[in-house]
């Protein structure tokens, strides 16, 4: 019998994994709101984990920075070197233009992206940097002017990505704010609430697919009549009490594996997908295509065993170092 708390805050990110990989097997425009949504959880987890953790060793930034980097930077260039090889071997030409983008930061912005996700770690990556000096300089502000002023990042982030090409966190700011808020204030709302706005996200999303003018937003292959990016933001943020509860919820080993795969699903499902097609000739039909979502979860599966837990065992030996050198 599978324990109920399997299904927790893990569950969900491999879900959101899962959506992004549908965008990229099929005309569904999920993927980007999915990414959102990881923005949101990053500005709550990784802000709690800050606070709680870091902030109380005698070097907090050199410890965060270096954990941070430990998690996500190995699986992240495994990934990368593992897609150009691949491919070159199925195609007899590998991708090195690509080989740059394995320095993660810049990607955003140069779209040297090997793995065509790389630009949200490139981004999560400036969020981390940020975090520690944001946390300080706005405690003890109130949450409407936080939020406030992280719209007017926004705004700023694509003023300078629209006139110079230099896409930054500033750009996401909002989705981050609002999970960083979770975590700073302990927002919490109650089942009714989680529950209202739950059926309320769902209902806007409804009228989005009934309505032949907004359907275009969900659609690829179709030119959407507004600026997908802050939409998106908008109609993620509906989720901020789904969010707020769910990453709350009992999260016990399997949950925890499950949360763990979702980075490895997110690193791996594109290339993946383009080198199974690659191998069948392209052109997939629908039924053909429901092989790629296999091919996926199996290939994920022995990097997450092989190179993803050796890595992060990796990664808390040396902060078990580092916290180990603090004094009680």
């Amino acid at each position: 019998m599978i324990p109920a708390d399997s299904f927790g805050p893990g569950f969900f990110r491999l879900v959101l994994a899962c959506f992004v990989m549908v965008s990229h097997v099929s005309a569904l425009n999920v993927g980007e709101p999915a990414v959102f949504v990881f923005f949101m959880l990053s500005g709550y987890w990784v802000s709690l984990m800050y606070l709680h953790k870091y902030a109380h060793h005698p070097r907090p930034l050199q410890v965060f920075y270096l954990s941070r980097f430990l998690r996500v930077w190995p699986p992240y260039a495994a990934a990368v070197v593992l897609s150009i090889l691949t491919t070159g071997i199925l195609t007899g030409t590998a991708p090195t233009q690509f080989l740059p983008g394995i320095a993660l930061f810049g990607v955003a912005s140069t779209g040297l992206d090997a793995l065509n996700v790389s630009w949200a770690l490139d981004i999560e990556m400036q969020f981390y940097l940020l975090l520690p000096f944001a946390l300080v300089a706005v405690r003890g502000w109130s949450p409407t002017l936080l939020f406030a002023l992280s719209v007017l990042g926004a705004v700023l982030g694509w003023w300078l990505y629209l006139g110079i090409g230099l896409k930054t966190v500033l750009c996401y700011l909002p989705m981050f704010a609002a999970g960083m808020l979770v975590a700073m204030r302990d927002i919490t709302f109650s089942n009714r609430a989680v529950t209202l706005a739950t059926l309320g996200f769902v209902a806007v999303i409804a009228v989005f697919f009934i309505n032949d003018t907004l359907r275009a937003f969900f659609i690829k292959t179709r030119p959407s009549p507004f600026n997908e990016e802050w939409m998106t933001m908008g109609l993620m943020l509906l989720l901020l009490p789904f969010v707020a509860w769910n990453v709350r919820q009992k999260s016990g080993w399997l949950d925890a594996h499950f949360g763990n795969l979702s980075y490895t699903v997110y690193l791996l499902h594109f290339p993946v997908i383009a080198n199974v097609s690659t191998l069948m000739g392209g052109g997939l039909t629908r039924t053909e295509k429901l092989i790629l979502p296999l091919a996926v979860a199996v290939i994920s599966v022995f990097f997450y065993i092989i190179i993803d837990r050796p890595s992060e065992a990796f990664r808390r030996r040396v902060m078990k170092k580092q916290f180990g050198k603090v004094p009680a």
